[in-house]
């Protein structure tokens, strides 16, 4: 059975389209109406797409990308940021609003850009 959910807000950029029609067959997402191709891809999972669940990391860019453990990945990301000429941090659409805080308080802290993906 198809059933539709109405007046669904979008979790992606800072638009906050708020009457998405999101379409479920089976408790899988099969669709939307009213979002955009970004809006849309972030409901629908598409074949094939990975979701890391793990710390990945590659200690030369020709190498693979390796698991680790998180302190590993958190001390290397700390590491990346404290020697960037001008760090970037960039996303944030899809993080909750406590998140987004707290990665305003560190790009002050290393004076860096920050930017989310509404800016495309």
């Amino acid at each position: 059975m198809t059933k539709i959910i109405r007046n669904v807000v979008c979790p992606f950029c800072g638009c906050l389209c708020d009457d998405i029609e999101v379409i479920v067959k089976d408790n899988h997402v099969i669709g939307t109406r009213n979002a955009c191709r970004i809006g849309h891809a972030k409901f629908v999972h598409f074949e094939g797409a990975i979701r890391f669940t793990e710390p990945l990391i590659r200690e030369d860019k020709r190498d693979e990308f390796k698991k680790v453990d998180w302190d590993t990945a958190i001390e290397e990301s700390a590491r990346i940021l404290v020697e960037a000429y001008k760090p970037l941090l960039y996303g944030w659409s899809s993080s909750e609003t406590h998140a987004q805080f707290k990665g305003i308080e560190l790009a002050e802290l290393l004076g860096a850009v920050i930017d989310n993906t509404a800016t495309v």
